[in-house]
This record gives C-alpha cells, sequence and structure tokens, in this order.
C-alpha cells in the first residue's frame, strides 16, 4: 500500500490544511494579534515516513513538513467568532420611518391639494365663457388692377399694394388689443358693465373701479388675435360671460376695426392729393417767374416777340443790300458813258446814299450794327449779324425754359388730376367674411385641460423639491 492510500498520512494532510485556513484567517493585519494559543496538549509532531521496499522504487513525493495539529473545538468556535465580527458590515441608523411620513406629507400639501382645488374651482366655480369668432381680410379695391398689368412699374406698384394690404393687416390684428381700441370700443358698448357681471366668479370678473391701464390688461386676456402671413387672413375671437355680450363686443369691434382702416386710406388719400398740389404750386411758380423774365425781356428790346421783328429786320436788311447792290452795278456801268454831273448819275448817287443810310440805321437798331458812314456793306453786315445773333441767343434761352416750365406745369397738372381721380375710386375695406355668430356652447374654461396643467406643474415642483431634500441628506451623512 502506498503512503497516499494510508489513512494516517490523509488524517494528518487534513489537519495541516485546517491550520493553515484558520492560521489564515487569524491574520494579524487584518485582525491584530491572536489573543488565544493552542492548548498544551497541541504539540508539533512529525508524519512517519514509510521506506518502499529495496526491490521497488522510491515513487512518494511526501517530503518532511512539520505540522502542528488540529486545535480543540472551543478555539475553533473563539476563531470563527473573532472573524465574523471583523466581516460584519456597517448598519447605518434607519430613518424609515420620519422619511415616509414626511413624503406623503409633502405629496398631500405639493400636488393632492392644489389639484384638489383647482378640479373644485373649475368644475364647480369658474364660470362659462362664450366666443364669438370672426376672420377677416383687409383689401384695396385697386390692388387686382395694378398687380394684373404687365409693365415693370404696374408690377411693382402690385407688390406694394400688396405689402401694404399684409402691413393693414398686421396693424389692424395688434389694434384690436391695444388701448386704442379699448377707447373705441367704450364709446358704443360698456365694457365695464358686461365684464362685471355679479353672476361671474370672482377671480374671472372684473371689478367695475379699476383704471383705463389695468381694463386693457383685462381685455387683452378676453381677446385673441392672429394673423396668417401665407394667406394674409386675421382671426379674432372675443371671449365674455353670455353668448349675446361676447357677439355684441365682436360687431363693435369689426366696426372700429373698420374705422381704423377707412382712417388709414383717407390719411394716405390726403397726403398723396397734398403731394401733388404741392408740385403743381411749385410747377406754377417756375413758369410765372420765366414768364416775368421774357416780359422784362421784350420790354427791353421794345418788341413782343424779338424772333419774328428779328426775322422782318434781317429780310428788310437783305433786300436794302440787294438794293444797293443794284444801284451801284448801274452806276458804275453809266459812268462809262455818262458825265459826271448828268441828272441820271446823281440822281443814282443819291438814291445809293439813301439806301445805304437807311441800311446802317436798321443794323443799328439791331444793337451792335456799323454807324452811318463807317466802312463798307460788308464789315456793317458782318457786325449787324453779330449783335442779331447774340440777342436771338438770349431770347431763345428764354423761350426755351418758357417751354419746359410750360410742359412740367401742364405734367404737374395731370398728375394732379390722377390722384384725385384716384383717390376718389381706390378704397381700402375691412372684409369680414366670417361673420361673428351667437354661440350655443362655452368653450372656456377648458376645465380639463386646465386641471392637467395644475397637477403637471404641481407634480413638477414636488419632485424638485423631494430631490433637493434627499440630495441635502446624502451629504449630510
Amino acid at each position: 500500500m502506498s503512503v497516499s492510500d494510508d489513512p494516517d498520512s490523509r488524517a494528518s494532510r487534513r489537519t495541516i490544511a485546517e491550520l493553515r485556513a484558520a492560521k489564515a484567517r487569524q491574520s494579524p493585519d487584518e485582525f491584530g494579534p491572536a489573543e488565544e494559543t493552542p492548548p498544551p496538549d497541541a504539540t508539533v509532531t512529525r508524519l512517519p515516513r514509510k521506506r518502499p521496499p529495496a526491490a521497488e522504487p522510491e515513487t512518494s513525493f511526501v517530503r518532511d513538513v512539520p505540522v502542528r495539529t488540529a486545535p480543540p473545538p472551543t478555539a475553533r468556535r473563539s476563531l470563527d467568532r473573532r472573524t465574523e465580527t471583523a466581516f460584519e458590515p456597517l448598519q447605518l441608523p434607519s430613518r424609515k420611518g420620519k422619511l415616509s411620513g414626511w413624503f406623503w406629507a409633502s405629496l398631500l400639501l405639493m400636488v393632492v391639494l392644489p389639484t384638489a382645488l383647482a378640479s373644485a374651482y373649475y368644475f364647480f366655480i369658474a364660470s362659462d365663457q362664450y366666443v364669438s369668432e370672426f376672420r377677416f381680410a383687409v383689401k384695396s379695391s385697386n390692388a387686382s388692377a395694378s398687380s394684373a398689368t404687365t409693365d415693370l412699374v404696374g408690377a411693382a406698384l402690385g407688390q406694394s399694394a400688396r405689402l401694404s394690404a399684409f402691413s393693414d393687416n398686421f396693424i389692424v390684428a395688434d389694434y384690436v388689443r391695444s388701448r386704442e381700441a379699448v377707447t373705441d370700443l367704450l364709446k358704443t358698448v360698456d365694457l365695464r358693465h358686461i365684464y362685471s357681471d355679479p353672476d361671474a366668479d370672482y377671480l374671472a370678473r372684473l371689478d367695475p373701479t379699476v383704471p383705463t391701464e389695468k381694463l386693457v390688461d383685462y381685455w387683452q386676456s378676453r381677446i385673441d388675435a392672429s394673423f396668417d402671413v401665407s394667406t394674409g387672413i386675421s382671426i379674432v375671437q372675443v371671449r365674455a360671460f353670455t353668448p349675446q355680450d361676447s357677439l355684441r363686443i365682436a360687431q363693435a369691434l369689426i366696426g372700429a376695426s373698420e374705422a381704423l382702416v377707412n382712417r388709414m386710406a383717407e390719411r394716405a388719400r390726403e397726403d398723396s392729393v397734398k403731394f401733388a398740389e404741392r408740385d403743381v404750386k411749385t410747377a406754377e411758380d417756375r413758369l410765372r417767374e420765366i414768364t416775368g423774365r421774357l416780359r422784362q425781356f421784350r420790354n427791353v428790346q421794345q418788341s413782343p416777340d424779338l424772333s419774328t421783328s428779328a426775322s422782318s429786320t434781317l429780310g428788310l436788311t437783305l433786300q436794302l443790300r440787294t438794293n444797293l447792290a443794284q444801284m451801284e452795278a448801274q452806276l458804275t456801268s453809266l459812268s462809262t458813258h455818262m458825265a459826271p454831273d448828268a441828272p441820271t448819275i446823281k440822281t443814282l448817287k443819291n438814291n445809293i446814299a439813301a439806301t445805304r443810310d437807311q441800311l446802317n440805321k436798321i443794323e443799328g437798331e439791331l444793337g451792335s450794327g456799323a454807324g452811318p458812314g463807317t466802312g463798307t456793306g460788308d464789315a456793317a453786315a458782318g457786325s449787324g449779324g453779330e449783335g442779331y445773333a447774340a440777342t436771338l441767343s438770349d431770347y431763345e434761352d428764354i423761350r426755351l425754359e418758357l417751354q419746359f416750365a410750360q410742359q412740367s406745369y401742364q405734367n404737374m397738372l395731370t398728375a394732379l388730376d390722377q390722384v384725385r381721380s384716384s383717390a376718389l375710386s381706390d378704397r381700402t375695406y375691412l372684409m369680414p367674411y366670417v361673420e361673428p355668430a351667437l354661440a350655443e356652447y362655452p368653450l372656456y374654461p377648458e376645465r380639463g385641460e386646465d386641471v392637467l396643467i395644475v397637477f403637471l406643474i404641481a407634480a413638477l415642483a414636488w419632485a424638485i423639491t423631494m430631490l433637493t431634500v434627499y440630495a441635502v441628506r446624502d451629504h449630510m451623512i
């Protein structure tokens, strides 16, 4: 039988394993020095060693190992108790009772109670509110005609008209919530009396003694106005405690909004006519100034029409020059075969002298002509032509300015007529294509939705409070 099959060897190995486990549990680093020592009867023994027979080779690998005998049961129980004590987990003080009570109390006060109060108010106390709705669009009478034109100016006018219509819609949607709308409505509808109905609940009705600013704030909570840019349609909803009051307020609001649109359109028409009249007055003043300059020029030149006078004078001058040239040629011809003191020669010379004097006088009237007895006819003609040209140039400049002033004045008069005609035909309308009707069922307050909103807000506030409290407690431990 081998050494491993020996019962004593197996018992010795079990005893060694148990001692090693007990020593590991009794480590000084973890539990401190051991307080108990093995009993005196636990002695160190050496396992017996058996030699194999001489004929067989040695196959046992068991070495001489010093071992201790197993401790008695009392010592083993003591070690077990110390080990259990060393590994016992840390136990925190229990707060389950306090946290549970505070948890349910906070839930009751912060969530259940507000939701219950809101439910009681909305389902049993809150007064019914009836809604009258109307939808409208602001249109101009010439918008379609302007946009239907094919030229660039017409397209620009059409785009301007559409932008103006959108602007008018925005203005009306903002007007119905303004103080001006409240002031206009008070002229026809007693808003203080309607919204201070004693049959309405205390939280919803209006105090009739509040100032206008408070009335405007209350009015803004009773009206909803919106504008759709894509369609150009405005929607207005008016709330009151009775369907008759909501209908009456909506109808009065349509009238006030239409009056606002008419005032804006009338102001635009008056401004356009005023500007056109101012342009006409400017053109008229310019025409008067140029006409005065022309009158002064004619007085200086002593001619009602300098162009006609200059033309006739130049024609006469040309005729005299022609006659003078003919007489001089005839004189030269007759002098070849007649005596210088012949009556014909004398008469012809007198005619030439008279013609030359007349020509010099006419050229002198033109302003720069040669005086009598100065130079030849060609020199007189040159100087006379220069004076006529300068005078006629000044006259033509004034005449040209006069023509421009007359044309401008005529254009301004035409534009004024067109503006006045457009102002008479152009109208801006507030067209309510959905008229307000008498309500049959109250749409407000939305009881279920309002209670749900109160519950969600209260639950969110309670959850935030609980998270904050637990976070503070965790940091205080």
